[in-house]
């Protein structure tokens, strides 16, 4: 079973679980130069390189 499969499973399973709220799910590239993108990208970097140095 893939990593991607387990992922989508757990999204659809949260989605039954909210039927209460709409919920849109779009694609969006990373690495390619958007600037909100590489923002993200490199807050998560630095929140793993954190979590790694308590460990």
């Amino acid at each position: 079973m893939s990593c991607e499969f387990c992922v989508k499973t757990e999204l659809l399973e949260m989605e039954k679980e909210l039927k209460s709220l709409t919920i849109a799910w779009n694609h969006v590239n990373g690495h390619v130069g958007i600037h909100g993108n590489e923002m993200a990208d490199k807050l998560a970097r630095d929140g793993a390189l954190r979590y790694k140095s308590q460990v």
